[in-house]
């Protein structure tokens, strides 16, 4: 089984008060034994409580259930394994729902999830699934949960999934720093998960957005940081502050970023895709390419996002593009909450009207076959590669039959190897 993708929505302020309420009703009336006992997280239990208990909540809204009644620990502290039965191809499945707190939303395919191996060995379990949850505090966005998919009991037992790692076991988390197994454990990469379903009340949730786990292979926003750090210096802190506020898109061929007349609210950073930025003209009717962009780029309708007005022109993807996405809202937070950030902002301002610029003095200044030379000696390889000529003749203000012509003309030359 192969992730292909998951959701996230928007916690509200009504379901966080409807979970801490569980939760100190728990924590008043039902003292049970936990596994952190005596250990250092032993002060943490409440912490903990509190966010498997704000999971089922959002699942059980999520998927139109009943919510929960009790939290961890109500009656014996026991339900065995069976938080919520759910219904797929008319079959009714139980559902145990693990909750983890993470810094950000942005998630990778060898990030795991640890289910204690007597979880699934008790005689007196009933869980068919285990359903995973990321949470994750945004500053500006509030509590965000990310729905991330589920494992069958049955397919962890077998071994066709998960790795059990023995009680003392060292392992070592996403951040490079190490933790001990408090008992056997088995671990599942996110990678492995089946994706969350879809229905349509899920996609009228607040906050809905499709994501993909991150390539640990591409490292995006590795990319992104080292993008970042070309132009203003960070450490660790800053550069959680700054993940923070981007998150996963996914856009499929021709779906539009940014559409003429609406407002771009988001800055785009394209981990793997190709985009173009194009407007209709008045006086012929048809679209005129501005801006071609693709993996390790900015896109948006900056004008439009800088200034939060109706955009002139439509950002659309030429082939299925995921991205690394942040707000205006987030963008303004960091301007004013780290200093540095200004630095990027201007620069980013810069190098888009640099490139506006010369495009537009090319246009009425270079003859077309220089310009289609130039093209070819500065564009990314993939934007030369993968996007139709139909696009670069826009780009480069030449029509489509000359830019063919000058294909044939140069393919002939035998001076150009």
């Amino acid at each position: 089984m192969t992730n292909k993708g998951f959701y996230q929505l928007a916690i509200t302020d009504e379901q966080i008060a409807y979970a801490r309420q569980l939760v100190a009703h728990s924590l008043a009336h039902h003292t049970v034994h936990n596994i952190w006992d005596k250990t250092r997280l032993q002060t943490r239990t409440e912490e903990f409580r509190f966010t498997g208990t704000l999971g089922e909540v959002v699942f059980a809204d999520a998927y139109q259930l009943p919510r929960p009644t009790r939290s961890f620990g109500a009656i014996d502290g026991q339900d065995w394994g069976q938080d919520f039965i759910y219904t797929i191809d008319n079959q009714q499945y139980t559902f145990d729902i693990k909750t983890m707190r993470r810094k950000t939303g942005i998630l990778y395919d060898n990030y795991v999830l640890n289910i204690p191996s007597k979880h699934l060995h008790r005689p007196d379990s009933r869980t068919d699934y285990y359903f995973h949850i990321s949470l994750h505090e945004s500053p500006r966005r509030g509590w965000i949960a990310s729905m991330l998919g589920m494992v069958a009991k049955a397919d962890i037992l077998a071994g066709r999934t998960g790795i059990l790692y023995p009680k003392g076991s060292s392992r070592q988390r996403g951040n490079q720093t190490t933790f001990t197994l408090l008992s056997d454990t088995y671990e599942i990469d996110f990678q492995d998960f089946q994706s969350p379903i879809i229905t349509p009340a899920v996609e009228q949730q607040r906050g809905f957005a499709r994501c993909t786990l991150q390539n640990t292979k591409r490292s995006d926003a590795a990319q992104l940081l080292r993008l970042i750090r070309q132009t203003i210096t960070l450490d660790e802190a800053q550069s959680e502050l700054i993940l923070s506020h981007f998150h996963q898109r996914q856009f499929q061929k021709n779906d539009f970023i940014v559409q003429t007349s609406r407002i771009a609210r988001e800055l785009h950073f394209i981990n793997d895709g190709l985009v173009r930025t194009f407007h209709t003209s008045a006086q012929q009717d048809k679209e005129l390419t501005t801006y071609l962009a693709c993996d390790g780029m900015f896109c948006t309708s900056f004008a439009s996002f800088i200034n939060q007005q109706p955009a002139l022109e439509s950002v659309q993807c030429l082939e299925k593009t995921s991205t690394l996405s942040i707000s205006y809202d987030s963008m303004q937070y960091l301007y004013n909450h780290l200093p540095q950030w200004d630095k990027v902002g201007r620069i980013l301002a810069e190098q888009h009207y640099i490139c506006v610029a010369e495009r537009v003095m090319k246009l009425h200044t270079v003859p077309a076959k220089e310009k289609y030379q130039t093209f070819l000696q500065t564009a990314d390889p993939k934007i030369i590669q993968r996007t139709p000529q139909l696009h670069i003749a826009s780009f480069l203000g030449i029509a489509p039959e000359s830019l063919s012509r000058i294909r044939r003309e140069l393919s002939n030359d035998p001076s150009i190897s």
